[in-house]
């Protein structure tokens, strides 16, 4: 009797353990599983990150933060397709900076860079909310004024770019000048698409 009593206990013993186990394990595989998940949920994240940051470089310029030739395209081809649709204006000017090279020979790229993203701002100061400022490349900017009502606007709009590109510009703690070149013109009556305007 006492050996079976011994055997009873041994398994009472076992079965205590069996069911620590199985009440354990579902709440180890619950967690590994909510691990699991939340792994994938932040690759999940991270892919459209990544996503989103590729898009982002596709369409802006890395320097300024603006909208670069790609997106430029894009938006002047709504902007015709609208204008046609509606029977409005729209115009587009585009600015070069005068004698940047200098500033890059003699200041430095830094220097250089620096002057281009404040032009960038100034630009950006200058129009409507409803207005696109680009960066196309080197020191050429372009500014698409949609919708414009009259002409006068897309005038007074290049004098005061003008006037903000002639304020003097802090450049590795020294004041400097420049002076930039516009040009401007307007749907439908100096082109009817795209690369006529431009």
């Amino acid at each position: 009797m006492a050996a079976a009593h011994g055997q009873t206990k041994t398994y009472f013993l076992y079965a205590a353990i069996c069911s620590m186990v199985v009440d354990v394990l579902p709440g180890l595989l619950g967690r590994l599983s909510w691990q699991l998940a939340e792994s994938r949920r932040r690759e999940g994240e991270t892919k459209l990150q990544n996503a989103r940051r590729v898009e982002y470089l596709a369409y802006h310029d890395g320097l300024t933060g603006l909208p670069n030739r790609s997106m430029f395209s894009k938006l002047l081809s709504q902007s015709i397709g609208g204008a046609q649709r509606y029977n409005k204006q729209l115009a587009v000017a585009f600015l070069d900076l005068d004698r940047f090279k200098r500033i890059n020979d003699t200041l430095g790229h830094e220097a250089g860079d620096q002057l281009l993203k404040e032009v960038a701002l100034r630009l950006k100061a200058c129009v409507r909310e409803s207005d696109t400022v680009a960066r196309l490349g080197g020191d050429e900017f372009v500014v698409l004024l949609p919708e414009l009502g009259d002409g006068k606007y897309a005038a007074m709009a290049a004098q005061k770019i003008l006037l903000q590109i002639a304020k003097a510009f802090v450049l590795i703690g020294q004041e400097f000048r420049v002076t930039a070149s516009i040009g401007i013109s307007i749907y439908p009556q100096d082109g009817l698409d795209e690369q006529t305007l431009t």
